[in-house]
């Protein structure tokens, strides 16, 4: 089969974001059996990199198109498009329309593989070619998301305009959707909320890849002692926020634990962040083998606030042996009973539970074998492969 995969961000699995990296190696797992082409934007330095990377890769072949995005031409997008909301507009690039019909037409696509709520606004495809089979990825459910951060915010002006915008998410949402032949989400409770909030019975459960192929066995050696870190694209809100939320909590532990070690791994750090950098905390910006520095550290601590579907964050931290903190936030859709992780809320919870994690070697090493297990048992890409092969029959 002909397939054309869309995608707001660069798909690749050597993306510096778990979203991206997901997205690569379900292309990966599509192009073993059809034709696979690719429309995506370049946004970061990095992006472009990769980008020409996956361009030469496929010399003669030219299937990777990439639209270059910038912040000036985002906001162009938001201001021409008034009527979705600004998470989805912010795509809504005439460029990326041009270069989707043009690759329908040559290619004489069979089906679309659109990943992100903010991909669905170009279904109108179907429109045009009413055989072609639409196909949306939900990695998160927008709708509870920003139901969150009205719950938070504080600013009543800001309060009123994520108001305004949950309207405009909850009605184009649902109408890609209802429109769309196949909605794939990865995990249960996703799949229930959207069931539920849109009436739809359309929708799959696929296992996420979360970065790596199998269990990777920690090198003891280079395990830095009582260090903790967090990881995430720090360009994002929520990880920002849940990171400064970290190294608060952070300096509360230290007092115990004096020769503490934080790092902070993720691209795009904002100054702010760069700021709380010390002798003992380390923000570390991009970074090439992000599995290398996650194994440097003792445990894994995600205070998240904000954020809605799996975190494919803690999903690689488990699978790469480290015992997680998390919210119930973090924990959705992996182990929101706390069999696996540790759960916390307040910050004195994440405190004690950091304390008790960091001074028993024996609990540290039981959580390792028992998350590693969990993750290969319960998120096993084998079961996504067979989906995707079902799915584009």
């Amino acid at each position: 089969m002909r397939i054309l995969h869309i995608s707001p961000y660069l798909p690749s699995l050597e993306a510096n974001h778990a979203g991206g990296v997901c997205m690569g190696k379900q292309i990966q797992a599509l192009s073993e059996i059809h034709e696979v082409s690719v429309l995506s934007f370049v946004i970061t330095k990095h992006d472009k990199k990769l980008a020409e990377k996956l361009q030469q890769g496929s010399a003669g072949d030219s299937r990777y198109y990439f639209i270059s995005l910038s912040k000036l031409q985002k906001l162009f997008n938001i201001i021409t498009h008034p009527w979705y909301p600004a998470y989805f507009s912010t795509r809504s690039s005439v460029r990326f329309k041009k270069a989707l019909l043009s690759i329908v037409r040559e290619k004489h696509i069979e089906a679309i593989h659109a990943e992100y709520a903010s991909m669905g606004q170009y279904i109108w495809i179907k429109k045009l070619f009413p055989n072609i089979r639409f196909v949306l990825t939900e990695h998160d459910f927008t709708e509870q998301l920003y139901t969150r951060k009205i719950e938070k915010e504080t600013l009543k002006i800001k309060r009123k305009f994520l108001q305004w915008q949950l309207k405009l998410i909850h009605h184009w949402e649902q109408d890609f959707c209802k429109n769309a032949d196949v909605v794939i989400t990865f995990n249960d409770k996703d799949q229930k909320l959207i069931e539920t909030a849109y009436h739809l019975d359309n929708i799959r459960v696929m296992n996420p890849y979360y970065g790596i192929d199998s269990l990777i066995e920690k090198n003891k050696s280079q395990v830095v002692p009582n260090s903790i870190c967090f990881v995430g694209q720090m360009g994002r809100f929520e990880n920002h926020q849940a990171a400064c939320r970290l190294i608060r909590i952070a300096q509360k532990v230290k007092e115990k634990i004096p020769d503490l070690q934080v790092y902070i791994i993720g691209n795009a750090p904002s100054t702010q962040l760069k700021k709380l950098a010390d002798g003992w905390i380390y923000v570390t910006g991009f970074i090439e083998d992000i599995d290398a520095m996650i194994q440097k550290c003792e445990i894994a601590v995600f205070p998240l606030e904000f954020g809605a579907g799996i975190k494919l964050k803690v999903l690689r931290c488990l699978a790469l042996g480290l015992p997680v903190i998390t919210t119930d936030i973090g924990a959705e859709g992996i182990d929101e009973d706390g069999r696996v992780l540790f759960l916390a809320r307040s910050d004195d919870e994440f405190q004690t539970n950091i304390e008790k994690l960091l001074e028993n070697r024996a609990l540290r090493k039981a959580c390792e074998q028992n998350g590693r297990e969990f993750v290969s048992r319960q998120f096993s890409w084998e079961v996504s492969r067979c989906l995707l092969k079902e799915l584009y029959q």
